[in-house]
Parts: structure tokens; C-alpha cells; sequence
């Protein structure tokens, strides 16, 4: 065995030392690392059990033995997003990301939340680097698409679109997308006819069409939804000629053509569903709307006998008193209206058995039996009632305010008729020329005569 030279010697020994305290290093290292990965993995099963003070405090176990383990990072950040501190989870997300930005799930919940909180380009930025590495991605590209038609990259978004399209995407996803982007450009042509051909498809659930129409009604300008009737109608019709079977959607369509004051269509379609008591309710009040009383009464009868069949607007087979008392109040309304009075207080007489505490019926037989001058004292009363029941209901303070006048109590109808004002009664004429009257009996002419001014301008916008 030859010798090492004695010169050589001491070179050795020191590269020895440094392999031999190197190798522990490593050894270290790859130890911490195992400690941090076994913390890890413990603070992920508390975590999934909910245990999140557990799984945090093992997590910053974990973090301290290994700094670069970026999954602890992530961990923490959604530990930190259940407990709503959106500001240290964004935190731990950016510092998960920079030591991975290979990992889609660290760049998606971090772009989330970028977005989430208006920081729209940052998201883009990392939505498009994570397209870069995975083109056909089906996580990325519907949340891009959205992003650039929320910054108005409309072109950028139809060619993400096309990509999702040619590599068989979410097909619902992309046709209301390629709708919304429609919508968005202003191309209302394109937008409401995508729309029809979507809602002509049997494929798609129908609460999905009735949830897209009902978001349509309440997100656009009223005017845009007058100016676009027609295509409302059409759209309407598609549906209800799609699912034939599907009640609901003639009832939305109900509902719209009553909303919209479209008399006409929607007196023809209730006379195409006569026993169907939501079409024959919505028929009723459109002719009480119209006061055309000698064309309700009809109706009221025909919904009287599908109320008291249980097949009313609960629909669950029981008879509602709720309903019947409405009903029954309605048709007194059609009676006194026609000039048969005492057929109109046997009907509020007989909604009261039915639901004593119901305030339409309480205010509605109040005001008729204070207009007619009789039995002011059991008038007043009920209004009383119905005033309890809605102290901010202008019309039931109006009738009470009414009453109090026609006891001659007039500075106690002041007084309601100042609250009648507050709560919204001064846009109908009618409450305003009682006011003038209670203001007429307490001799404050000037007043009176100013509110005998709006009453006419009101009336005069009415009729225009």
C-alpha cells in the first residue's frame, strides 16, 4: 500500500473535513426537509377535518423547518382565506407562486384572488402565463375569456372562445358567452337572437333559460327592456313553445306582459289558460288596473271556484282563506265599483270570516264604508288595524287620514295626512286632493289650493 507524501498530507485531511461537514450538511437538510414534509402532510388531514388551529400551527412548524416548501405557503393561504384575511392569503399565494410558477393551482387561486379584488391585470398576467405552458387548458381559458370581457378585449375574448370551441369545451359555457360578448359590443341583433336560438334548445335545463331571463329583466335600464318588447316576446314564446309542459314559463311570461302594462297579449294568454288561478289573478288585476270592473267580475268568479277547489296560487290541493279573503275583496271591489254596494260589503263581510287580520281587505272595506258615510265608527277601527299592520303604507294612512276627516276630526287628519306625504302619498292625485279638503276644513286655503295644483299636474301627466 503506497503512503500519501508527508506535503500532501495536510491538503488531504482538510478536504476530508470539508466532504465529511458538507455530507452532514446535506444530511441535515434532507432531514428538516423530511421533518417539514411529515408536519406538512399532518397539517393537510387537520385541515381537512376543519382543525384549522392545528393544521396552522403545524404549518408554521413546517415553514420553519423548510422556507422554500412552497406547499406549506399555499396552505397557509387558504387557512387565512376561511378566516376571510384576504390580505395574508394573497400574501401566501404570491410567495407559493414565486417559488413554483410551474403550478397551475397556486397561479388559479392566486389570480382569484387578484380578481376578486379588482387587481384585473395582475390576474390576466397570470391567467395568460399559465395558458402559455398548457394552450388547451380548460381551467384557464373560460376564466380568461371572462377577464378580458370584463376589460373590454372583446376580439381577445372571441379567440379564446374559438380555442374552447375547437378543442370541445363547455358548450352552454360558450354559446351565453359568445351572447354576453354580444351584449357587451352593444350588437343587440346578434344578442337576442343567440339568446332564442339558446332558449330553443331542449338540451338546456329550463331553470337555466328562466334564470337568465329573470337576471335580463333585472339587470337592464327600463327603457331598454320597453324599447326591446318584442324581442322579450319572441324569446318568451320560444320557451313556452320548447317546454309546452312547463307551466312556469307562461307564468313568466304573465308576469312580464302585466309588468310592462301589455294588456292585450296578456289577456290572450289567460284566456288560454282558464283554470289555471296564477293566469286568472294576474287577469283580474290587470282589468281592476284598467277599472274595467264589468269585465273582472268574470274572473273573479272563475278564481273564486279555483281557490276554493285547492287549486289556488299555493297549489298544494288546501284551500287558503288568505287567498279566498283576497279574492272575495277584489270582487267587493268590482261590486261597489258597478254601483252594487250591497253586494260589495257582503263579500269584505265574508273575506273578514275568512282572514279577519288581512289589511287589504281591512283598509279596502273601510275606505268604501267611509265614502259612503256609513257606520264611520267600525270604519275606523279597521283602519286602524291596517295601519298597525303597515304603519308606512300610504294608501291604508290615506283611508285612515280619510276617515278622521269624515268625523270632522280634522287636525287628527292633518296629522296623518303629514305622514301620508312622507311615505310616498303625494304621487297620487287622489290622496292629494284629500289632504286639500282636511286643509280647506282647518280654513288654510292657500295650502289647500296648492295641493289641488299638484293633484291636477299629476292628473294632467296621467293623461299625456
Amino acid at each position: 500500500m503506497n503512503k500519501c507524501p508527508s506535503f500532501l498530507r495536510p491538503a488531504v485531511i482538510s478536504v476530508c473535513l470539508v466532504s465529511a461537514f458538507s455530507s452532514i450538511r446535506l444530511l441535515a437538510q434532507d432531514t428538516s426537509q423530511r421533518q417539514a414534509d411529515s408536519l406538512l402532510i399532518s397539517a393537510v388531514e387537520q385541515y381537512q377535518k376543519g382543525n384549522d388551529v392545528r393544521a396552522k400551527h403545524l404549518l408554521e412548524q413546517a415553514g420553519s423547518l423548510d422556507p422554500q416548501n412552497d406547499a406549506v405557503q399555499y396552505y397557509l393561504g387558504c387557512l387565512a382565506l376561511s378566516s376571510r384575511d384576504v390580505a395574508a392569503a394573497t400574501d401566501h399565494f404570491e410567495q407559493a407562486y414565486v417559488k413554483d410558477t410551474t403550478n397551475t393551482w397556486y397561479g388559479m387561486r392566486l389570480a382569484q384572488l387578484y380578481n376578486a379584488s379588482g387587481r384585473v391585470q395582475a390576474a390576466e398576467g397570470i391567467y395568460e402565463s399559465l395558458l402559455k405552458r398548457k394552450p388547451g387548458d380548460l381551467n384557464v381559458l373560460p376564466v380568461l375569456a371572462d377577464i378580458y370581457m370584463q376589460v373590454g378585449k372583446y376580439d381577445k375574448a372571441d379567440s379564446v372562445l374559438t380555442r374552447l370551441e375547437r378543442i370541445g369545451g363547455h358548450g352552454e359555457y360558450i354559446a351565453l358567452s359568445r351572447i354576453e360578448l354580444n351584449r357587451q359590443r352593444g350588437d343587440f341583433k346578434e344578442f337576442f337572437g343567440g339568446l332564442n336560438e339558446f332558449f330553443s334548445n331542449t338540451d338546456v335545463q329550463p331553470q337555466v333559460k328562466r334564470d337568465i331571463m329573470e337576471r335580463l329583466l333585472k339587470s337592464s335600464d327600463p327603457r331598454f327592456n320597453f324599447f326591446h318588447l318584442n324581442d322579450y316576446d319572441t324569446l318568451l314564446t320560444t320557451c313556452m313553445q320548447t317546454h309546452p309542459g312547463d307551466t312556469s314559463f307562461t307564468h313568466f311570461a304573465g308576469d312580464f306582459y302585466y309588468s310592462a302594462g301589455k294588456s292585450d297579449r296578456l289577456q290572450t294568454l289567460c284566456r288560454k289558460y282558464p283554470d289555471d288561478a296564477h293566469m286568472l289573478s294576474l287577469s283580474l288585476y290587470d282589468y281592476i288596473k284598467k277599472q274595467d270592473f264589468q269585465s273582472a267580475l268574470p274572473v273573479c268568479d272563475a278564481l273564486l271556484y279555483q281557490v276554493k277547489s285547492g287549486n289556488g296560487l299555493a297549489g298544494n290541493g288546501a284551500v287558503d282563506n288568505g287567498e279566498l279573503a283576497s279574492v272575495l275583496t277584489a270582487r267587493g271591489d268590482c261590486h261597489y265599483n258597478l254601483g252594487a254596494s250591497g253586494k260589495a260589503f257582503r263579500d269584505y263581510g265574508k273575506a273578514l270570516k275568512m282572514d279577519p287580520e288581512n289589511p287589504v281587505v281591512l283598509n279596502n272595506y273601510a275606505y268604501y264604508l267611509s265614502v259612503s258615510g256609513k257606520n264611520l265608527g267600525k270604519a275606523l277601527k279597521m283602519s286602524q288595524k291596517a295601519v298597525i299592520a303597515a304603519p308606512e303604507n300610504a294608501t291604508y294612512l290615506d283611508t285612515y287620514g280619510w276617515i278622521l276627516y269624515r268625523q270632522r276630526k280634522y287636525a287628527e287628519a292633518k296629522a296623518v295626512f303629514k305622514k301620508v306625504m312622507v311615505f310616498g302619498g303625494k304621487e297620487n292625485p287622489e290622496v292629494l286632493r284629500h289632504y286639500a279638503a282636511v286643509l280647506d276644513a282647518l280654513d288654510e286655503k292657500a295650502l289647500a289650493d296648492a295641493y289641488r295644483r299638484q293633484a291636477e299636474m299629476k292628473e294632467n301627466g296621467k293623461k299625456k
